[in-house]
């Protein structure tokens, strides 16, 4: 099983690392879980310019690979340009794109030319069965790339994002491993709710997906972006315990090795 994991934007260094060693402790009673940390160095998107978007990329990333050194955990975070892959991707074990960002042609051209694995957050306005346009964008350049594509949910009407279990069967068998966002459920009040994301892992896992995306920190309530959304890691190792067991008897124990 696929998890991507950690705090949604990094806050501080110390912060970062304490989630790093949590979830790092949680995970390693579960050797069937490929695991990557995610924190986003810049969080691009935010809807206020007064929010909070992160310590800046270069600062971000260099934390990231002090952690990646000192907690031995494998890493992955948002790049929003050409630029940040080409001088910064070799730091990483996975190259992220965001789900704003998951058409963008000449920012997935960037990232196949390293040669790394690729990580796309499909778009929320992006039907299931279109997922096929940037997996084909990454699979027509190189047929041997490791591809992981994360649902964080679908456009229903105005300011509404579902998760629909059928999406992931839909999504499949187009060369990408297939993934949940459980943390990044939206209701039509625009406000994030972590309340359904044990059942969404479950459901996501029991429809066939090939692992989860699950932003957590140790106090979500402190946290400087998308609090509302995060779940605690003091919660977190009570979920990956349901999820596991439910992942091993779907699939018999298989694991998803990079």
């Amino acid at each position: 099983m696929i998890l991507i994991c950690g705090p949604c934007v990094i806050d501080t260094f110390d912060d970062l690392k304490r989630d790093a060693k949590n979830i790092a402790a949680i995970v390693e009673s579960y050797p069937q879980i490929n695991f990557f940390f995610k924190s986003s160095c810049v969080k691009d998107n935010r809807t206020n310019i007064k929010n909070y978007y992160g310590p800046g990329f270069e600062k971000g990333i260099k934390y990231l690979s002090q952690i990646r050194f000192e907690v031995g955990v494998k890493i992955t975070t948002d790049f929003h340009t050409i630029e940040q892959i080409e001088k910064y991707s070799h730091i990483v074990d996975l190259i992220q794109i965001p789900a704003f960002l998951s058409m963008q042609t000449s920012l997935i051209n960037a990232a196949v030319k390293t040669g790394k694995p690729i990580h796309i957050k499909k778009a929320q306005w992006l039907p299931p069965y279109d997922i096929k346009k940037p997996i084909s964008k990454v699979l027509d350049q190189n047929n041997q790339a490791k591809l992981f594509i994360t649902d964080r949910g679908t456009t229903f009407g105005y300011g509404n994002v579902m998760f629909d279990p059928r999406h992931i069967k839909m999504m499949k068998n187009n060369g990408a491993k297939i993934l949940v966002d459980i943390t990044h459920l939206q209701n039509h009040s625009e406000i994030y709710d972590r309340t359904y994301a044990e059942q969404v892992g479950m459901a996501a896992i029991a429809a066939g997906a090939d692992g989860l995306f699950i932003e957590s920190t140790y106090k979500p309530e402190t946290a400087k972006c998308d609090g509302d959304s995060m779940i605690s890691t003091l919660m977190l190792e009570r979920y990956i315990k349901h999820f596991t067991k439910l992942y091993n008897f779907i699939n018999g124990g298989e694991e998803n090795e990079l």
